[in-house]
């Protein structure tokens, strides 16, 4: 089973981090996780890469921190895998938060707050996902035996409080870059096939991600005719940035 881990600024990558490597222990030979830091690889097209394996995840979480809950980036992520899969196969994992505090839309998500019964709730769930291959007693037991790995590092992570986020930008300006993102994805490689679907569009990605880039685009085109008319944002919020494996900021 595919987890994409999603994360946002420097406290979220380290704790995302930390979970890809401990869920790997927990459900072993059953679940790959995948996060830009670790599976994109250098100098590719990340843009590209990234809306790929967004369409062939199994299941998503989100990690938020009080400084990346208006983050778009986490949005259209957690959007696209919601998407495609299933808001069921989406969750959010708190850090510093409890679930009152989470703003829509990522509050309609399951969310894990961290303790071990909600991490055992999560990891439940991503074994229902996935069929249940491991028996729920031994899950419990997996868990509770890896819990000082995943604790101990989070509960540093959590009380580091130190500045790292850089100045946030404009609403303006980061719809204008989503934008363009967006019509990236749209466009297939100079090498590259050009396949054609139902729609008679020309597009090299596959029809499920299609379906979410065009939606995307169109919502974020509102949005961004909304905001110049003075109102606020679309249902999913899609005016993030990414900056692909290194130097992400949102």
């Amino acid at each position: 089973m595919d987890v994409f881990i999603s994360w946002s600024g420097d406290r979220s990558r380290r704790a995302a981090e930390v979970l890809y490597d401990w869920l790997k222990r927990v459900m072993p030979g059953q679940i790959s996780p995948w996060m830009s830091d670790k599976d994109l690889e250098a100098g590719g097209r990340w843009a590209i890469d990234l809306a790929e394996r967004l369409d062939e995840m199994d299941a998503g979480i989100s990690v938020l921190t009080p400084e990346n809950l208006h983050k778009p980036w986490l949005n259209y992520e957690a959007g696209a895998i919601g998407k495609a899969v299933g808001r069921s196969h989406v969750m959010t994992f708190l850090m510093g938060l409890t679930p009152t505090q989470v703003p829509q839309p990522l509050g309609q998500f399951q969310a894990t707050t961290r303790t071990q019964s909600d991490v055992l709730k999560m990891v439940a769930s991503l074994n229902r996902i996935n069929g249940n291959a491991i028996d729920q007693e031994v899950l419990s037991d997996q868990v509770a035996m890896w819990w000082e790995k995943l604790d101990g590092p989070l509960q540093l992570i959590e009380n580091d409080t130190s500045p790292t986020q850089p100045p946030p930008r404009s609403e303006h300006e980061m719809l204008e870059e989503v934008l363009t993102l967006l019509r990236e994805l749209s466009r297939p490689p100079a090498s590259s096939p050009v396949r054609t679907f139902d729609t008679g569009t020309p597009f090299s990605a596959p029809a499920t991600l299609t379906t979410v880039i065009l939606d995307t685009a169109r919502a974020t085109d509102s949005v961004q005719a909304e905001m110049h008319r003075g109102s606020g944002q679309g249902e999913w919020g899609f005016t993030g940035k990414g900056t692909g494996r290194a130097g992400r900021e949102n």
